[in-house]
């Protein structure tokens, strides 16, 4: 990754990766600034598999690409239902 620790924001929107905190983590509450982009890639593996230890290498590309398909989906769903996810 070129820029690993740039924050997640620049390629998620708000709403986006406080979700995505709260899935991968478990937890109702988000941090209130964005995490790095590096650890976003991870969260988004995560969701599709990813085990996250620390001997695995990154999440693979076909892996990534798949789960941000499904994760756009769900986004998209969830701003048009209104749910509130901050």
């Amino acid at each position: 990754m070129i820029l690993p620790d740039i924050p997640c924001s620049v390629f998620f929107d708000d709403d986006e990766w406080k979700a995505m905190y709260k899935i991968v983590n478990k937890t109702k509450y988000a941090p209130d600034k964005p995490y790095s982009l590096a650890d976003a890639v991870k969260y988004v593996g995560a969701i599709g598999g990813y085990k996250r230890s620390p001997s695995d290498g990154p999440p693979g590309l076909k892996s990534i690409w798949k789960e941000l398909r499904e994760l756009s989906n769900a986004f998209e769903c969830v701003k048009y239902l209104n749910f509130e996810t901050t």
